[in-house]
C-alpha cells in the first residue's frame, strides 16, 4: 500500500470531509443504501437464524470495514443492526478514528494494513466485508493481494462489497476549463507515481471471480447522472472539489509535479476551480463502482 495522497490537508478538515461525504454524497449517490438490499436481507436473515438458535456468545452478525477512515460507515450501519453485532473497522492510519465516546460500544476501530495477511484468529469471522475508496492508496499488485486477504476474513457464503472510484472518468467538462486541466494533471501525477497498468475498479468483478469468489458483479454510479439533481448536484460537485484541493496539497507534500510545486500554486488552482464550479462553468465527473461478490459455501 502506498502513501495516501489525501492525508495532507489539515486533520480536522480531512475528518470533516470523510464524515460529510458519507452522509451527503456517497450514501445518497449509491441508491441511499448503506449496504445493497440483497446484502442487508442476508444479514437480517442471519440475525433471525442465530437469535432463534440461541448461541450464547456468538454475535448475531459480524461485519468488517476496510479502510474505515473515521469509522462513519460502521456507525451508520450500526443503527440497523442489533447492539450485539460485531462491527470492526480496520485502517493503517488511525489518526482519523472516531473517539470511543462518539461511536456505539460495539464499533471497534483497529490498526491493520489490509495488503498484509490478516492474523489467523480473524479468518472466517465475518459475514460481510466492506471496502471503500482505496483506489489512491493501492499500487497495481495490491489489488490482487487485497482481494485474496479479504476472502480469508469471510465466512462461507459471506459477502464482499467494494465501493471505489476509477481515475478514467475523473474529469471536468468542458475540457477547456482550468478545473478540467487541473483534474487531468492529478491523473497524470497518479500515473507518474506508479499507479497505472490496471483498470480497477473497472472490471474488479473479473478479478474477484479469478480469486475464487462467486457471483461477482458490479454497477457504476455516475456523478454526471446527478448533474441536474435538485439535492445531489451541489453536494457531489463540492465533494469532488474537496478531493481536488486535498490531492493538490498532497502533490506539494510529495515535492511537486509540473507547475504544481508550492502551496501557493495549489491555492491558486483551488481558487480557479472554486470560481468555475460556483459559476457553473464546469461540471466535475467521477464514477463510483460498487462490486459485490460472495465467498463460496464450500
Amino acid at each position: 500500500m502506498t502513501v495516501y495522497p489525501l492525508n495532507h490537508s489539515e486533520l480536522s478538515t480531512e475528518i470533516e470531509r470523510l464524515e460529510w461525504n458519507h452522509f451527503n454524497v456517497l450514501v445518497p449517490l449509491l441508491d441511499n443504501c448503506v449496504v445493497p438490499p440483497e446484502v442487508d436481507a442476508y444479514l437480517q436473515d442471519l440475525i433471525t437464524e442465530r437469535t432463534l438458535a440461541l448461541k450464547d456468545g456468538q454475535p448475531p452478525v459480524s461485519v468488517a470495514d476496510i479502510g474505515t477512515g473515521t469509522g462513519v460507515w460502521l456507525v451508520d450501519l450500526a443503527s440497523s443492526l442489533p447492539p450485539t453485532a460485531r462491527l470492526d473497522g480496520y485502517d493503517f492510519n488511525t489518526s482519523k478514528f472516531r473517539p470511543v465516546d462518539s461511536r456505539p460500544p460495539n464499533v471497534q476501530l483497529l490498526e491493520a494494513n489490509a495488503i498484509e495477511p490478516f492474523p489467523a484468529m480473524l479468518h472466517g469471522q465475518y459475514d460481510l466485508v466492506h471496502v471503500r475508496l482505496l483506489v489512491l492508496a493501492l499500487q497495481p499488485p495490491d489489488w490482487k493481494a487485497l482481494a485474496a486477504n479479504l476472502k480469508t476474513l469471510l465466512r462461507p457464503g459471506g459477502y464482499l462489497v467494494w465501493e471505489d472510484v476509477d481515475t478514467q472518468h475523473f474529469k471536468g467538462s468542458p475540457e477547456t476549463t482550468k478545473t478540467a486541466a487541473t483534474m487531468a494533471q492529478l491523473i497524470r501525477f497518479n500515473k507518474f507515481r506508479g499507479q497505472q497498468g490496471v483498470p480497477y475498479p473497472i472490471d474488479l468483478d473479473k478479478l474477484m471471480a479469478a480469486e475464487g469468489y462467486d457471483d461477482a458483479r458490479q454497477k457504476a454510479f455516475k456523478v454526471s447522472d446527478v448533474w441536474e439533481h435538485p439535492t445531489l448536484a451541489k453536494p457531489t460537485q463540492n465533494s469532488l472539489f474537496t478531493i481536488i484541493v486535498s490531492y493538490m496539497q498532497g502533490i506539494v507534500e510529495f515535492g511537486g509535479f509540473e507547475d504544481l510545486k508550492t502551496k501557493e500554486d495549489a491555492a491558486r488552482k483551488a481558487a480557479e476551480a472554486k470560481a468555475e464550479i460556483d459559476a457553473g462553468d464546469v461540471k466535475c465527473d467521477s464514477y463510483f463502482w460498487r462490486t459485490i461478490a460472495r465467498k463460496p459455501l464450500a
